[in-house]
């Protein structure tokens, strides 16, 4: 090769190209408008993320970036409703187009901070923009002052409205309209960055109004309404005090409790008064209220910016639709035109609005304008080059143009214009990875593998342009997250499973050529079945590639001084090669009569189907192979295969209703019974095998607080077997839960397991195209399959019984996971054995162990909770559970403030027990000793009393507030003192490590007139 030949000359790739070293290729509202993605922090500092900008390219919305932020930047005059500011755009586009990246650079703009906009200044001085031209003149002329003290700026929304699964937010509760999306997204940012609550909802100003206006006025009706059965089950009306109903909306911290207190309040005036509150109930009001109280709190405007409009609204019912346009035109109309109003809505969406309103009643210039965005596949290409690389050097391109001219027809079919503007990518490579990664995720993926591969061949300092062959290897092998390429690669082999299969055993094939051809040209012979198979999946030219289409694709020439017509020979003898050789490659012809080569999926080996039917065919008489695929069919959990390219779980997901206990696993499980929380265990075991032997059931083991019992029956069992263990075992908080036989549908699937199994079994773990083809076909077809497969449990055990000592065949119903199913039933055999029933609490508290223990704090060291006292945690926790735990009386004034305990037989009962025990206040008893005797079965005077540990330390500590105990702790407990008596009760600050640490109890002796000195200690009857 000459000096003077361009190939000598030719720069790299890393002399020409910039490459930054990140994109982010899929952007997200609520990932990429703040830094830190999404961070609460960032999002209440208003601090933005600056790669979004970065990466944005302004040119292909320039035009619209101009409009709307020529809106956001004009002064705004309440006074002048003739000229109002706000607007609403509808940003139309496919996916892929960048409308995602729009709104979320709009958004980071939109938060008014200096270096951003910086950003923006030095991204138009470099493409030469003037001053009235930039964007950067609406900062210097609006937004900076704007975003300046005293102002805090425009407040911004985002709310993406598909997830990425292509699902409609709300789906699961589809009764919610658009406007209570916004609403729910502008309460968490405003709370993120006010700092606080703001009353934006209809329940929210409802409650305001009656505690600013109307509790005088209405506070004797209320009252009345609370307690009347007309409007409240008899449950809730015992839950109902007016006085706590009004603290409760005054001092909630959860905005969503004191909005579901505004609700009955709105009951309470239109059903029960039937007056209408003068409040924004209706979309219209609530929305100019929301804008009115973000801008009272001084903010100059809104942003209100939504992504996957349409979609979202797809799948919505014709009244839900109807709604939601009503809501979209009251944003971009009624708020901003009419009420004069500085918001601007901005809508992006795939598709035109198709509701009943129509289009003409929502996009118009006064409402949503329509917004198109890469209408053109120009706009497409200029956008996605733009942004995986920048032309440093476009001088040193020519000599590229000139190198493939003198081997290829394309460089002049094209122009070396179209040459340069896509350097340093072959245009029609660019062209099928489009359309793969449009079919299989969206066009976005395009530029994280267009973005990749050409890092690799800066890294490289290549000379060579980028062919479809570089994309596919990129293609092949990435392993990023969803935003990048991951998603488009599982998909590509989840849907052409058996062409990449079948591209798969030619690659093999031609990697085994000893001779010939595809041995001598072996890299060329792989990039033509590479480019062939791609064009397969891209659907692009399903006629075939012609030779010369061929050579222009894999761009690599015979030899150096090779022209044209030589390499569309040479590239059309290795083709003819490959068809002969690779059953996958197929010749056509065209009209002329010229060849056409195209890729045909074949497929070779064993198959999958007949290697199933014989599997099952084996299973049918194989009963110890049935019962293996049973007990692993009630253990499911993952079921993890591994070939030599990955590792699948061919659970998929689905998991068995006993997958943590099965096959002899013990483990906790936690119910709610009469509105405390009880810990029991929950054990698998082979019943009939357990009774073959002459064993027992497990006893239940009180020491570990536990009261009660489940055990699960691996196969179905005879009444008279479960009866049998049950009578033997004397307990009756034992519960046993024993399947039904198999239907002969459920019979079939289980059979269909056992196979799926064996063929597992035979297969895993061998390094060929065989095995590889039969678990890949086993993982598919158990995607659809493995769910009813699981559901034989569900059905079998939903048949069967569950037994108690005292209760045969208890009705239960098949629902949810195991606590929802046994919690009834535990209920029933509890409440029917243990004297503690009585203590109940009333939803939504739930009594647990660390409850006790704030109760103690709250009210039982001290005797009462002080008038004026600020509520607190364990001040709460008294005043929740004291009246169920029987230690507070229900009264007028301030009774309800003070310990009583006078009614309460456990307290009454355990102070009988230790005084009968203890003949004077020089014996000790143990702390253990009452728990045997309190806790489970079996307790003083044949009562099964069932309380709690926490419990019963709770009533000793009572018995100490009134002088009648001394509690002696371990030297583990932390205090400073060895004893707990009525001196020092007050001065503890009780945890459940020094309940932990009560060893003995010891009676005290009261002084005379101690009761008369005391009073807040009344002795139980």
């Amino acid at each position: 090769m000459s000096q003077g030949d361009p190939l000598t000359f030719r720069k790299s790739l890393d002399e020409i190209c910039r490459v930054p070293d990140k994109i982010i290729s899929v952007y997200s509202l609520e990932k990429h408008v703040w830094a830190a993605g999404d961070a609460h922090e960032t999002r209440a500092a208003r601090r933005p993320e600056r790669q979004t900008v970065e990466e944005f390219q302004i040119q292909p919305v320039r035009s619209f970036l101009n409009d709307v932020l020529r809106g956001m930047a004009a002064p705004y005059r309440p006074d002048q409703r003739d000229d109002p500011i706000g607007q609403g755009y509808w940003i139309q586009a496919e996916f892929g187009s960048g409308k995602s990246h729009l709104l979320c650079a709009l958004s980071a703009l939109a938060l008014g901070d200096t270096d951003v906009w910086n950003m923006v200044r030095d991204k138009e001085r470099q493409a030469n923009r003037g001053r009235r031209e930039s964007l950067y003149h609406f900062w210097e002329e609006g937004l900076q002052a704007k975003s300046s003290a005293p102002s805090k700026g425009i407040f911004v929304i985002v709310k993406t409205l598909v997830g990425t699964g292509g699902g409609a937010v709300g789906v699961a509760t589809r009764g919610r309209r658009l406007v209570d999306y916004i609403l729910e997204a502008a309460s968490d940012q405003i709370k993120l960055e006010i700092g606080r609550d703001l009353s934006i909802y209809p329940a929210d100003l409802l409650a305001d109004r009656f505690l600013a206006q109307d509790r005088d006025r209405f506070g004797r009706d209320l009252r009345k309404f609370l307690k009347d059965p007309t409007y409240f089950p008899q449950d809730e009306i015992d839950r109902h005090d007016f006085n706590e109903f009004v603290l409760q909306m005054q001092n909630s911290s959860s905005p969503e409790h004191k909005r579901s207190l505004g609700n009955k309040l709105w009951r309470f005036y239109t059903e029960y008064l039937h007056v209408q509150p003068q409040i924004p109930a209706e979309t219209e009001d609530i929305l100019k209220n929301l804008v009115e109280t973000i801008m009272a709190e001084g903010y100059s405007g809104v942003l209100l910016v939504l992504d996957e409009v349409s979609l979202f609204m797809k799948d919505r019912e014709e009244d839900q639709r109807v709604d939601d346009e009503k809501t979209l035109v009251v944003l971009s109309n009624r708020l901003a035109k009419v009420h004069n109003l500085p918001i601007w809505t901005v809508c992006a969406a795939q598709q035109t609005i198709e509701g009943a309103m129509g289009v003409k009643n929502i996009i118009a210039d006064d409402r949503l304008k329509l917004v198109e965005l890469l209408r053109e596949d120009t706009d497409y290409y200029n956008l996605v080059l733009a942004r995986v690389r920048n032309i440093t050097d476009p001088g040193a391109v020519g000599a590229y143009f000139l190198a493939y001219k003198r081997g290829f027809t394309w460089p002049d079919a094209v122009g070396e214009g179209e040459f340069r503007r896509f350097f340093p990518f072959h245009k029609p490579a660019l062209e099928v990875l489009r359309a793969i990664t449009y079919e299989l995720t969206t066009t976005r993926s395009a530029i994280h593998f267009m973005h990749q591969a050409l890092r690799q061949q800066v890294a490289a300092k290549g000379h060579t342009i980028i062919r479809l062959c570089d994309l596919f290897d990129e293609t092949a092998r990435d392993e990023e997250g969803p935003g990048g390429a991951h998603a488009g690669i599982a998909a590509l082999k989840a849907r052409c499973e058996s062409d990449h299969r079948a591209y798969e055993v030619g690659r093999r094939q031609i990697d085994g050529m000893t001779r010939g051809m595809l041995k001598v040209y072996h890299d060329r012979a792989i990039k033509i079945l590479q480019t062939l198979f791609l064009y397969h999946v891209a659907r692009i030219r399903q006629q075939g590639l012609s030779p010369e289409e061929i050579a222009n694709a894999v761009l690599i020439p015979r030899d150096s001084e090779s022209p044209p017509d030589e390499n569309i020979q040479h590239y059309e003898t290795i083709a003819e090669a490959l068809r002969k050789e690779l059953r996958q490659i197929r010749q056509a012809s065209d009209d002329d009569r010229q060849p056409r080569y195209m890729f045909d999926p074949v497929f070779t080996g064993v198959d999958p189907r007949d290697e199933f039917r014989r599997a099952r065919a084996e299973a049918e008489a194989d009963e110890q192979a049935r019962q293996a695929a049973w007990a692993a069919l009630l253990a499911l959990d993952e079921w993890p295969v591994r070939t030599r390219q990955l590792t699948i779980d061919l659970a998929s997901g689905s998991h068995s209703l006993f997958c943590d206990i099965a096959p002899r696993n013990e483990q906790p499980l936690l119910v709610i019974w009469s509105g405390r929380q009880i810990e029991g265990v929950m054990s698998m075991r082979d019943l009939n095998r357990l009774d073959a032997d002459g064993g027992q059931l497990p006893s239940i083991n009180t020491e570990q607080d536990h009261d009660f019992a489940v055990i699960v029956a691996t196969r179905p069992v005879s009444p008279e077997i479960a009866g049998r263990l049950l009578r033997q075992r004397n307990d009756p908080r034992i519960l046993v839960w024993t399947p039904d036989d198999l239907t002969t549908k459920e019979h079939g699937r289980l059979l269909d397991f056992t196979a799926y199994r064996k063929l597992i079994t035979a297969w895993e773990g061998k390094d060929t195209e065989d095995a590889l083809a039969v678990i890949s076909w086993v993982a598919n077809t158990l995607q659809a399959e493995i769910g009813s497969i699981v559901r034989i449990i569900d059905s079998s055990y939903g048949r069967g019984q569950i037994d108690a000592l005292n209760q045969a065949r208890l009705d239960f119903h098949m629902a949810g996971e195991l606590p929802a199913v046994l919690t009834p039933l535990i209920d029933r055999v509890l409440s029917d054995v243990y004297e503690s029933r009585v203590i109940t609490f009333d939803p939504p508290f739930v009594f647990r162990n660390e409850a006790a223990v704030k109760v103690i704090n709250g009210i039982v060291k001290t005797g009462y909770i002080p008038r004026g006292a600020k509520p607190n945690h364990s001040i709460s926790a008294a005043q929740n559970f004291g009246f169920g735990l029987n230690i507070i009386k229900r009264g007028a004034g301030g009774a309800e403030r003070r310990l009583d305990v006078s009614d309460n037989p456990f307290v009454r009962d355990i102070w009988q027990f230790i005084d009968s025990r203890l003949p004077d206040d020089r014996q000790r008893m143990c702390a253990e000793t009452i728990y045997k005797n309190f806790m489970g079965l079996g307790g003083p005077d044949g009562k099964s009393y069932g309380l709690t540990r926490r419990i019963i330390q709770l009533y000793l500590i009572c018995l100490v507030r009134q002088g009648r105990l001394r509690l002696s702790v371990g030297p583990r407990s932390g205090l400073s003192m060895s004893t707990i008596d009525y001196s020092n009760l007050a001065e503890i600050d009780f945890s459940a490590r020094i309940l932990g640490t009560l060893t003995e109890i010891q009676k005290v002796a009261q002084p005379e007139r101690w009761e008369v000195e005391t009073p807040d200690a009344s002795a139980p009857a």
